[in-house]
């Protein structure tokens, strides 16, 4: 019924796909175990046409899992069950089919079974005046898609109340303001950093962008989310505290204003951060804002955690990701926080296991040393 387009899974009054990949995870094992599921309600349109009522998000998974788009790592696998399996395709699905019903009454009968008793957050309240704009739609289209749930950034809660698309909006924001900045040859150097306070709810909802704008922002942000796969399937991101908002938002950022890195390169960039991201003989993360040994990791903590959404706070998180990936200077002396990290790092491994190398015309922590 999906592939035939017979089946709408977003009628107006649903709310978009808001799963995460644990949700997903555990609705195909629920299949496997073969055990029940709730009942899908599904509005009988008449012509051939049906709608989902209650079971959208159960109905986009299991089509998913189907289609072989959701990522099952090497701990977490199904043992001799997939998509194709006999067990899955024969797996019964209980469906109560509605007919003969108004459109009132199905969006009464939604609300009802769907009621939460809860106040609206940002997001929420965002979704219900900007449903028709072209950015809240490009949002959506994108929180909902495979990849980037695969990166499973947010908890169940987290995307029950919003906030994943709400993170989504903050990078599309970053995206669409570094374009204009680029095309007016403005803000040279920190293209797209904005408070987001004002660039989103007084800029860019305000004055939504056109059908081309959203067309070439879902470019470039999957041009995006392609390479951070690429790390991810290296280490998953969500082992890591770039999972985290700021970081994360950090990351996207770097990898988009310098676009013209190899994967290799970037791969080795990322396993830089990796190490940043250990723990020293006390068993404290190297970042962290108590971390008086190393200034600049210490200062980096502080700007994800203290007025983190400002446009100094973003600016100066840049600057420490370039400072230690796109480094220059073979004398490292000219580059102060790379000459902190470094040693501080000393202290932490012995001498002879930390130094630099070249790679790709930078001069990098050598990361082969440390293994």
């Amino acid at each position: 019924m999906i592939e035939g387009s017979e089946l709408d899974l977003s009628p107006s009054y649903q709310r978009e796909f808001i799963w995460s990949l644990k949700d997903q995870k555990e609705l195909i094992k629920t299949i496997q175990m073969k055990y029940p599921l709730p009942n899908l309600f599904i509005n009988d349109m008449g012509n051939g046409k049906f709608e989902m009522v209650d079971g959208q998000q159960r109905s986009r998974s299991i089509y998913r899992f189907y289609k072989n788009e959701i990522k099952f790592t090497k701990s977490n696998e199904l043992d001799k069950f997939q998509n194709e399996s006999v067990d899955f395709l024969e797996y019964v699905l209980p469906v109560v089919y509605l007919s003969k019903v108004t459109q009132e009454e199905i969006r009464e009968f939604y609300v009802l079974i769907n009621k939460k008793g809860k106040f609206l957050n940002a997001p929420e309240v965002q979704r219900s005046e900007y449903a028709d704009t072209n950015f809240l739609k490009l949002a959506e289209k994108l929180t909902s898609d495979q990849k980037f749930i695969n990166l499973d950034l947010f908890s169940t809660t987290s995307s029950i109340r919003l906030n994943d698309r709400d993170f989504v909006q903050e990078l599309l924001g970053y995206l669409l303001m570094n374009t204009k900045d680029l095309k007016l040859k403005e803000n040279r150097g920190y293209e797209g950093v904005r408070d987001k306070k004002n660039y989103i709810d007084n800029e860019i909802f305000k004055d939504d962008i056109s059908p081309e704008e959203s067309e070439e922002l879902e470019t470039l942000f999957f041009e995006i989310l392609d390479k951070i796969t690429f790390l991810d399937n290296y280490k998953n991101i969500n082992t890591t505290r770039y999972r985290q908002r700021n970081d994360f938002y950090t990351l996207f950022n770097f990898i988009n204003k310098h676009n013209y890195l190899s994967k290799e390169t970037l791969l080795y960039q990322y396993k830089i951060l990796l190490v940043l991201d250990g723990k020293d003989k006390e068993g404290s993360q190297f970042i962290r804002p108590t971390n008086e040994e190393c200034e600049t990791l210490m200062k980096y903590a502080i700007n994800c955690v203290s007025q983190s959404n400002s446009k100094n706070a973003r600016k100066l998180r840049l600057d420490f990701f370039e400072s230690i990936l796109i480094n220059q200077d073979e004398n490292v002396e000219l580059n102060s926080s790379m000459l902190d990290v470094l040693s501080y790092l000393v202290t932490q491994f012995s001498e002879e296991k930390i130094d630099i190398i070249e790679k790709d015309n930078y001069y990098l922590l050598d990361i082969d040393l440390l293994d």
